[in-house]
């Protein structure tokens, strides 16, 4: 059973081996260079990674026992309390039933000041 998983090894190795060379032949260069480049990239993170894993695992080994809950802890913090929004209307209606009138407006005056008709051009339409 154990020569059976070396031979299966040794065919998958010499397939992914052929298959990348192939591959390598027929790969223009700027492709060839970005590869070249995530591969190592990846190599060069490999012993960062490893080491923040390692620092990670020692520092869970060496961390003391958390201390079970007295009977005076509160059991959930309180979330903080929202703050109040007070929202103010720029403006009060005139008591006749007029327009709207907003401070440093004459009364009577509209809020938006009326604009002219813009003028549209339709490209590619016939100018009449």
């Amino acid at each position: 059973m154990g020569s059976l998983r070396v031979l299966v090894g040794a065919c998958l190795a010499a397939f992914a081996v052929g298959l990348g060379v192939t591959v390598a032949y027929r790969m223009q260069t700027e492709a060839m260079a970005v590869v070249v480049g995530v591969l190592c990239g990846v190599g060069a993170s490999l012993p960062v990674s490893l080491l923040l894993l390692y620092a990670v695992r020692q520092g869970q080994r060496t961390a003391p026992p958390a201390a079970p809950p007295t009977a005076l802890a509160p059991t959930a913090p309180h979330p903080p309390q929202q703050p109040s929004i007070i929202v103010v209307a720029p403006g009060l209606p005139n008591q006749q039933g007029q327009t709207w009138s907003y401070p440093g407006l004459p009364a009577g005056t509209l809020a938006t000041p009326s604009r002219p008709p813009r003028d549209f051009t339709i490209i590619g339409d016939d100018e009449t």
